[in-house]
């Protein structure tokens, strides 16, 4: 009797399992939640395009409030910032601290994307909550060519 009952309560649990783990996999598979925002990080350009198909917001944000425009912007991702852009992302859209894809853009220092992010209204001088502007932060993190791009385009 003890084995039929701990083979019945096995079977529940291996049944509570699949029904967690289908709950927490149905949300990924349709692009919600951090799926694109990983996505957009690691450079995987197929993958934002397949979760864009499937209905991801394009801003969808992390619990940090970041986007994936975000996240490609700070890894150079050229092709998927592009992407995004061209699929209404908000160039603009800030973080709980106040970073935006030109701020992300420039510390990884891409010339591209920060052309990029500039051609689509990305705000030059925005500031962070620490005071810190796209301009600070190239100069901190020794970029003299997206240094030059942002005073070109206004940066103060």
């Amino acid at each position: 009797m003890a084995f039929m009952k701990s083979r019945i309560l096995s079977r529940k649990g291996v049944i509570i399992v699949i029904a967690l783990v289908l709950a927490l996999w149905a949300p990924v598979s349709r692009g919600e939640g951090p799926d694109l925002i990983m996505a957009a990080y690691y450079g995987e350009l197929s993958k934002v395009k397949q979760l864009l198909a499937a209905g991801a917001k394009v801003d969808v944000k992390d619990k940090n409030d970041i986007t994936p425009l975000m996240a490609a912007s700070l890894r150079g991702h050229l092709e998927i910032v592009e992407l995004l852009l061209a699929k209404g992302a908000d160039v603009n859209a800030r973080t709980k601290d106040g970073q935006t894809a030109l701020i992300y853009a420039s510390i990884k220092g891409d010339p591209e994307v920060t052309e990029a992010l500039l051609s689509k209204g990305a705000k030059v001088d925005a500031m962070d909550n620490n005071g810190k502007t796209p301009l600070i932060l190239a100069n901190r993190t020794n970029h003299p060519v997206i240094r030059e791009l942002l005073i070109a385009a206004g940066a103060q």
